[in-house]
């Protein structure tokens, strides 16, 4: 009964969030949508602990997006060998206007992103050390 409570506020808090959302009808969609969608395949489960941890990671990520103004989830960040590669802890959202069938290479677009910025941070480093030698 506590759990229902819990879940049913965290659902309204979601809602709540969506309708004062700053960054866009779509964004706040995507809110509404995502909620109702955990809420209607994730909770209904009936074990306490699970309902438990899923209503403490909804929190978390609704936290974290009115603290970061991201709706979307996050990305998981791993490090590899060769680089950074960049993999989505839950599937990318359906983006207005997308086919369907279209592929979505965000995620290789992210890491190439990331890859241009690291190079050019290290030609600025580079660049800083030699007019400290210089002087």
């Amino acid at each position: 009964m506590v759990l229902r409570r819990h879940a049913r506020g965290l659902f309204r808090d979601a809602l709540r969030v969506a309708r004062k959302w700053e960054g866009g009808e779509e964004e706040a969609e995507y809110i509404r949508r995502e909620a109702r969608r955990l809420c209607r395949t994730e909770l209904p489960s009936g074990n306490p602990r699970e309902v438990g941890e899923r209503i403490e990671e909804g929190k978390q990520r609704l936290e974290l997006a009115m603290h970061y103004k991201i709706a979307y989830p996050r990305l998981y960040h791993k490090p590899n060998s060769g680089g950074m590669v960049l993999e989505r802890t839950v599937d990318a959202p359906k983006l207005p206007g997308a086919e369907e069938g279209d592929e979505q290479d965000d995620d290789w677009e992210m890491a190439d992103a990331t890859r241009e910025s690291l190079r050019k941070a290290r030609e600025r480093l580079a660049r800083r050390n030699e007019e400290v030698r210089a002087a």
